[in-house]
């Protein structure tokens, strides 16, 4: 890709970060952190965005530890909460509505997913007790998967396979955004 995958056009003028953060604001989050990485975050600024400029960014300047220390990063940001999200920018279908769903059902385990005949999707919600397993966390090599495993989870049946659709090369891009 010619650019970074959160800043490829959705739809008019959005880029994928900035629906994804839209989205989030209409199912009323009230805290969202953004993890960029030095490469990102220039990007943004250097194509004078302001879709963040009420919520926090928190940069990865160690982007060779890869995904889970961005995690790391975007949790140890947030405030003291009971939940929290953890969204990928690959996945820009998500829609307020799906968000609202996995909210709705944040007391019956650990970790909350959609699912969409049969197959587990994104994004995951996540407990304090998750947050602070990722958080305690040494070794750069730990792995979100290994992690998930550990804590009970609970799958909310959704209507829609925006929830499967992951955008990781340019024939993903082109047969979901084809003009």
């Amino acid at each position: 890709m010619k650019k970074p995958k959160a800043f490829l056009k959705f739809e008019g003028n959005k880029c994928f970060l900035e629906k994804i953060v839209k989205e989030y604001e209409k199912a009323n989050l009230r805290q969202i952190v953004v993890v960029f990485n030095p490469k990102t975050l220039k990007y943004y600024q250097n194509h004078a965005y302001t879709f963040l400029d009420l919520h926090e960014s928190v940069v990865n300047t160690q982007p060779h530890l890869e995904r889970f220390f961005s995690i790391q990063k975007g949790l140890s940001a947030v405030e003291s909460t009971n939940f929290c999200f953890i969204q990928d920018c690959d996945n820009p279908l998500i829609d307020a509505e799906t968000i609202a769903k996995l909210m709705a059902n944040k007391h019956k385990a650990d970790v909350i997913a959609p699912i969409f005949e049969h197959k587990k999707g994104h994004p995951i919600l996540i407990s304090k007790k998750v947050i602070e397993k990722i958080l305690e966390q040494k070794s750069p090599d730990t792995n979100l998967r290994d992690i998930i495993r550990q804590f009970e989870k609970f799958y909310t049946i959704v209507e829609t396979d925006s929830v499967l659709k992951n955008i990781n090369t340019q024939s993903d891009y082109a047969r979901y955004f084809a003009s």
